[in-house]
């Protein structure tokens, strides 16, 4: 169960940056036939990226694939407890480029 706090940075950080947010694609079938891209931010600050474990360093060079992708890419982005300056940052490199965020839900598996 989440904490008070965390599902306030939750619903704070959802409606933060320019890019678009939405929903929990579990209620929108229609972003299973596109591409989603789970990213984990773990407590420690270490990203794993559809299950596997990225540096932070090789970030970019996942984002840079992705944007090659047509559609574009939804991103799903979680987290526990991380730093929030590490969670801000995250979703600002994504939303920079112009994807499509979606915050703490479900994953979804990915082939």
């Amino acid at each position: 169960m989440k904490s008070t706090s965390a599902l306030l940075m939750s619903i704070q950080l959802a409606f933060s940056g320019a890019s678009p947010s939405v929903d929990c694609p579990s209620n929108r079938p229609d972003y299973r036939l596109g591409v989603v891209i789970n990213v984990q931010i773990q407590d420690d600050g270490a990203l794993v990226w559809n299950g596997t474990h990225i540096s932070r360093a090789n970030f970019t060079d996942f984002l840079t694939e992705a944007g090659k992708e047509n559609p574009f890419p939804l991103f799903l982005v979680s987290w526990n407890s991380a730093a929030l300056q590490i969670v801000e940052e995250v979703l600002a490199r994504i939303r920079a480029r112009g994807f499509t965020v979606a915050t703490n839900c479900e994953e979804i598996a990915v082939p």
